[in-house]
């Protein structure tokens, strides 16, 4: 082979760019000035050492190494050089804070699977609401549930119902996501459990503060404490995305992409007739190109609304109404359809992905028709969707989807809900192609018709790469014949709803009683927010509202590593004295004044959370705000609120900032500009009102004021 002559010069990306610069920096810096370290009657490399290891973890989770990893590896690396002990290192992992964030992130799942919030959120979402409005009470809903839910949960769940509403009633989802989004970060600093970042809050000042932490001398923060900060500038967001996002977020975006079906208008499918439905209406069909055919029903609250005002004609990336079967006839076009009144014995076939399928299932009001699915029983919170290709070794080739051998294979482990073909085997084209429904053996499914094959057109037997939809255990997907579907992968958010039946709605109810429980016993100080959590997840888990398993993987373990290694990381900054030097150099910047403290850690917070996980973001910064805090003689909790709220606001300039971001991006569709345009016009909106708001708080001591207005109502004010 020939060399190249010139070999061409490849950019790294801009993120080891900017993380080669920063060290560079700080190594120069700290070889040519050498600071001394006053504070630390340690030697000076220590706080090198710290410095360096600090920057190294700072640069990993830039390039979006796992926070968890690293600040666990730098605490092990401070223990190594001598500069924190074991015992310091591993006292965070028994911590109040610890325990309480893993027992919210099993209660939030919980509440996420028995989509309590949907039946909430029904009567606040009105079809004929103009856009402002329509966005206000999407953003007001999640405000108030992130205020005693995680984030991320939150946003799964409210995530489908507002595309629904959105379908239903004609609103552009791009204008709803981005600030629901940050509306639901807003109100999780309305509470101490809003949040995992405001319980590491917590921590950290505890280990700061020390044995003087909860005395008269420097009182707790209260269970609804942030709600003095948190209630006026969520306010003001919520005001400022209801009346901007038009602006700033236009719904017109060039280069949108175009639906699936938006591109193939003329392109019908040939759906079995109305009697061949009406007669195995629970059988799945066959369809032939890139989307499963699957039927559902009208339930409750959809029967008696026109079609078009229920959404489900509305069309998007991966759901597709093709046919409506009623009692008068079946309706194949929209103009058909469009007055047609919801009634209980309707059918209606989607085309869908897979993915597709599972939103649509949780969508209320409709209930997938499939016998085969119903066969398998009521625990349908140990099932999810999964797709399975038919290998060339499979004996299930020749035969139907519905044959005895299959049937005993999946052994009630598994139903067929759909089927499709990526090609057809005569070549024809999309505008050609056919849907079958896959009757038991090719023969007829009803006992009164004479027995006898199936019309020719509706016969289907099973071929290689034939791409099965399932819905099957969990435990499926590693014990399934590999003789006979070699490749089988799970939808992700496919388990099946649970609001349809009597004992779904009293586990509703009970969980329901549950966080209300909760919340009152910690907030009212009757129970550690540990110990009812605890409480809470054993009432849970006999209901059987989740399994243990899924309590147990419902925890985020990196979010609780982080929080347990928060007290190394502050002794190893404190120890060296390389907190008080950096609050020091924070001081000099700010001119010594509490005004100019207040701005420059709010834009600190403002550029690490572009990065840094909001709980690393916590650790790293507050040691140095209490530094700075005490050499310019002020007090410590506002600078406590702010590095707590700016955790979660922080996150709105970019999209891979939080995983909630992430889940948006292509929904509505946005940009990377689109966060950087809309989410560092909301920081600036809020920043003055934030920052007066703490200077105010502190310059004219409304703490203690507003400690002895809640005196009479103790641990709930």
């Amino acid at each position: 082979s020939r060399l190249p002559t010139r070999m061409a010069f490849e950019m790294p990306p801009a993120k080891t760019c900017i993380a080669l610069v920063i060290t560079f920096i700080v190594c120069a810096y700290l070889l040519i000035a050498q600071p001394h370290f006053e504070a630390s009657p340690r030697p000076d490399w220590t706080g090198y050492v710290v410095c360096m290891i600090i920057v190294g973890a700072v640069m990993l989770m830039i390039h979006n190494f796992n926070a968890a990893f690293c600040m666990v590896g730098i605490n092990i690396l401070f223990v190594l050089f001598g500069i924190i002990k074991p015992a310091e290192f591993f006292a965070g992992f028994s911590s109040d804070a610890v325990i309480a964030t893993g027992t919210l992130c099993v209660f939030a799942d919980a509440v996420f699977q028995t989509s309590i919030l949907d039946i909430v959120m029904g009567p606040f979402l009105p079809t004929k609401a103009a856009l402002w409005e329509a966005r206000l009470r999407v953003m007001f809903l999640g405000f108030v549930f992130s205020s005693f839910l995680n984030n991320t949960p939150v946003m799964a769940i409210l995530l489908p119902v507002t595309e629904a509403y959105c379908a239903r009633a004609g609103l552009p989802l791009r204008s709803m996501l981005m600030p629901l989004n940050f509306a639901v970060f807003l109100g999780a600093n309305n509470s101490l459990i809003g949040s995992s970042s405001n319980l590491t809050t917590l921590q950290v000042t505890k280990d700061i503060i020390g044995a003087a932490y909860g005395t008269p001398e420097w009182k707790a923060p209260n269970f609804f404490s942030p709600l003095l900060l948190g209630l006026p500038v969520g306010v003001a967001g919520l005001i400022f995305m209801t009346l901007f996002t038009t602006t700033l977020l236009p719904s017109n975006e060039p280069g949108k992409k175009a639906s699936f079906v938006e591109k193939d208008e003329s392109d019908e499918l040939e759906i079995p007739d109305r009697a061949e439905c009406l007669q195995v209406p629970g059988q799945p069909m066959l369809s032939y190109g890139y989307e499963y055919l699957v039927t559902f029903k009208p339930i409750a609250p959809l029967i008696g609304q026109l079609l078009r005002e229920s959404g489900l004609d509305k069309k998007d990336n991966t759901i597709a109404l093709k046919r409506v079967i009623t009692a008068k006839g079946a309706f194949s076009k929209p103009q058909e359809w469009i007055n047609h009144v919801i009634a209980a014995d309707d059918l209606l076939i989607f085309s869908c992905t897979a993915v597709g399928v599972a939103n649509l299932r949780k969508r209320r009001g409709i209930q997938m028709r499939n016998d085969n699915v119903e066969a398998l029983g009521e625990e349908r919170r140990l099932r999810c969707l999964m797709e399975a290709v038919v290998g060339a070794s499979s004996s299930w080739v020749g035969q139907t989807v519905t044959s005895r051998e299959m049937q005993n294979v999946f052994g009630g482990k598994a139903a067929v809900v759909a089927v499709r073909q990526v090609s057809h085997e005569s070549g024809v084209s999309r505008k050609s192609e056919k849907a079958y429904l896959l009757r038991t053996d090719g023969t007829a499914a009803s006992d009164d018709e004479e027995s006898g094959p199936a019309p020719a057109q509706r016969e289907f037997r099973i071929e290689v790469g034939s791409l099965l939809l399932l819905e099957a255990y969990a435990g499926f997907a590693k014990s399934a014949p590999k003789q006979h579907i070699p490749m089988v992968s799970v939808v992700p958010g496919s388990k099946p709803p649970r609001w349809y039946t009597g004992k779904d709605k009293m586990r509703m109810l009970a969980v329901a009683l549950v966080l209300c429980s909760v919340v009152f016993t910690a907030a009212a100080n009757i129970l550690p927010l540990s110990i009812s959590g605890f409480l809470a997840i054993f009432f849970m888990v006999f209901l059987k509202i989740m399994t243990p398993g899924e309590a147990i993987g419902a925890i985020e373990g990196p979010t609780l590593l982080i929080i347990a290694s928060s007290g190394g990381v502050g002794k190893a900054i404190g120890h060296t004295g390389v907190g008080e030097w950096l609050g020091d150099r924070f001081v000099e910047m700010s001119f010594e004044t509490f005004t100019g403290l207040l701005i420059w850690f709010y834009i600190l917070m403002s550029l690490l959370g572009c990065f840094l996980n909001n709980n690393a973001q916590i650790v790293l910064v507050m040691p140095i705000c209490y530094s700075a805090a005490m050499k310019v003689g002020v007090g410590f909790r506002p600078f406590m609120y702010l590095c707590m709220m700016m955790a979660t606001i922080s996150s709105f300039n970019i999209p891979i900032s939080r995983a909630t971001n992430l889940m948006i991006v292509n929904r509505g569709p946005y940009s990377f500009a689109d966060f950087a345009i809309y989410g560092m016009a909301l920081q600036l909106f809020l920043m003055p009102i934030f920052l007066v708001l703490l200077y105010v708080f502190e310059v004219h001591n409304l703490w203690d004021y507003f400690n002895d207005v809640c005196a009479p109502y103790g641990s709930l004010c």
